[in-house]
């Protein structure tokens, strides 16, 4: 009597389940499945989609009802003379959320759209009554190196500044005639601005013609003065990735995933950032599962995980909503959206269901001091500890290196003889080759 309404289905060109009003009491389906352009719709999905507008149903859940204030879905649960083929009709409509939570205060007008809220449990509390895991709740202090904090800083100056930036770039010049960056041998500081200017200024025709004039036979580099305006939006970003890839940080997030491996438990590294996500991967010696990678690959991972063939993998944002790994229990946050508290809860969520092994599950938040990690990770930690009950323990990394020595737990072999100025230039290559 339950008729399941999914993608699989269109594509199936045999044994397409058919829907029968009267018979099929419950019907299940997505968001995306019932508010499609049906303009674009297969023959079936239209026929499903008409007769699920023709029945007045006696209650319609919205799950995960955060996610229903995009346009196209709200016309699901609100007439819209444009989208009308979308509307279902009920005498009672009720939305469910473990993550109550939207940064745009669009959730606010709930009560008008939706109805008053009926019920709100706290997540502390159904930990202590056993329905999720318990979990150990950690912000772990980093510091951050001098060489990276200057380049920190170097960024967030320049942001804030907002004046013209002149830098003499060293342009060395391949035989394929790639154009490739190094370090100005006349200054001290090194910065890449905006890719897409400097990017037009190298291909720029007077630049090439004042190139080919200055490469002689036996000269293969030339010195090139360009004044070039700061883009704060790259700015920015780029001192958040200095911020991320802070080494002390790459090496705490290593001691933390050899310790709870070798006990054992099943680990999960969340990274927002693709080109910090596919270092630490790389470096950490572990799958990794972001956009681009293919279904089957992450199904791979995901299966493997499961039945424990591995025992950590890297996630970037993808991994916050829709994943079932009932056996992880340990979750390690590089770099996260600064201030989203969803996004922590939905993470959290990841490492929250009861284990049958008995172990508790650990949370820990890395944070590299003096950057702009403290304030946004403030955000996120407040509403875990004020509004969802959960105890929030403060660490210095030092602390942790000190107790994983007399554990004898070691960092991954790339990172024990890794040199920071080799790291560092590794990350802007992999910055500048980063796809936007």
């Amino acid at each position: 009597r339950i008729f399941v309404f999914r993608s699989s289905d269109e594509e199936n060109q045999v044994n397409k389940p058919l829907f029968r009003p009267g018979y099929h009491t419950v019907f299940i389906s997505t968001y995306n499945m019932l508010s499609n352009d049906l303009k674009n719709a297969t023959k079936y999905a239209r026929v499903i989609r008409q007769l699920v507008k023709s029945i007045c149903w006696g209650i319609v859940l919205f799950d995960e009802a955060h996610q229903m204030y995009a346009h196209t879905f709200r016309t699901l649960f609100i007439r819209d003379l444009t989208q009308d083929d979308n509307f279902i009709r009920s005498y009672c409509k009720v939305g469910l959320t473990a993550t109550p939570l939207r940064e745009d205060q669009e959730l606010t007008k709930l009560s008008f759209q939706l109805g008053c809220k009926l019920f709100e449990s706290n997540w502390s509390d159904l930990s202590k009554q056993g329905f999720i895991a318990d979990l150990n709740c950690v912000e772990v202090k980093c510091s951050i190196t001098k060489f990276f904090y200057q380049k920190y800083l170097m960024c967030m100056n320049q942001k804030n500044i907002g004046d013209l930036y002149q830098s003499n770039w060293f342009i060395q010049m391949q035989n394929d005639q790639r154009l490739v960056i190094q370090k100005d041998p006349l200054q001290k500081e090194f910065l890449i601005p905006n890719i897409y200017q400097l990017k037009q200024l190298l291909y720029d025709q007077n630049t090439q013609n004042k190139a080919n004039s200055l490469i002689g036979v036996q000269t293969q580099s030339l010195i090139i003065n360009a004044e070039i305006k700061p883009d704060s939006k790259f700015l920015t970003s780029l001192a958040k990735n200095f911020a991320i890839f802070n080494p002390e940080k790459l090496k705490m997030a290593s001691l933390l995933k050899n310790y709870h491996v070798a006990q054992g438990h099943q680990v999960l590294i969340f990274c927002d950032s693709v080109v910090a996500a596919q270092v630490y991967a790389k470096l950490l010696k572990i799958p990794c599962i972001m956009g681009d990678v293919p279904n089957s690959e992450r199904e791979a991972v995901v299966e493997a995980f499961k039945e424990r063939k591995i025992n950590c993998f890297l996630l970037t944002r993808v991994g916050d909503t829709s994943l079932d790994l009932p056996d992880a229990n340990v979750l390690i946050e590089v770099d996260w959206q600064a201030k989203a508290r969803r996004q922590e809860v939905q993470r959290m969520g990841r490492i929250s269901r009861p284990k049958a092994s008995g172990y508790q599950g650990f949370f820990y938040i890395l944070v590299s001091e003096a950057t702009s990690d403290v304030e946004s990770a403030e955000a996120r930690r407040t509403y875990l500890t004020t509004n969802q009950g959960y105890s929030y323990s403060a660490i210095d990394a030092k602390e942790i290196e000190h107790y994983m020595k007399e554990k004898k737990v070691n960092v991954d072999v790339g990172l024990q003889n890794m040199k920071e100025k080799d790291y560092y230039h590794e990350i802007l290559f992999q910055l500048w080759n980063k796809k936007e």
